[in-house]
C-alpha cells in the first residue's frame, strides 16, 4: 500500500491517505478535488418544529376515566344520567383500546365505568322496586 501526500485546498495542511481515496481534509473538512463529496447535511430553519408524538387514544382514555368517576358519584335519582355516563365511558375506553392505548388510564376508565354502571343500575332498581 502506498501513501499519498497532498495539500488541502481549504487550509493548506499536508494530508495523506493510505489508499488514495481522501474525501475531505481531517483538519478543516474541505472536500478535496478528485474525490467523492461526503454527504452534506442542511439545516432548514424555516421547517416547523417537530412535536413529540402522544400516545394514540390518550384523550379517549382520560375522558373514559372522568366519565367513570362522574357516573359513580351521580347523586341524582333516578340514576339514569349515571347509567348513560357509565356506558359512554365504557365505549370511550373500548375506542381507546382499538387505537392502541393499553395504559393504566384506559384501564381505570374501563373499571370505573363498569362500577358506575353497576352502582347506578342497582340504585335504579332499588328506587323502582
Amino acid at each position: 500500500m502506498t501513501e499519498t501526500k497532498s495539500t488541502c485546498v481549504g487550509c493548506g495542511a499536508k494530508i495523506s491517505t493510505g489508499d488514495g481515496t481522501l474525501r475531505a481534509c481531517e483538519y478543516c473538512g474541505a472536500v478535496q478535488p478528485g474525490s467523492a463529496a461526503p454527504p452534506q447535511f442542511s439545516f432548514n430553519s424555516s421547517a416547523p418544529p417537530v412535536m413529540p408524538q402522544t400516545q394514540a387514544g390518550k384523550g379517549l382514555a382520560a375522558a373514559s376515566m372522568i366519565l367513570g368517576i362522574i357516573s359513580i358519584l351521580d347523586p341524582i335519582p333516578p340514576y339514569i344520567l349515571g347509567l348513560i355516563l357509565g356506558v359512554v365511558g365504557l365505549i370511550l375506553a373500548n375506542q381507546a383500546k382499538k387505537q392502541g392505548n393499553f395504559s393504566g388510564l384506559r384501564k381505570a376508565g374501563l373499571v370505573l365505568s363498569i362500577i358506575g354502571i353497576a352502582f347506578n343500575a342497582l340504585a335504579f332498581i332499588g328506587t323502582v322496586f
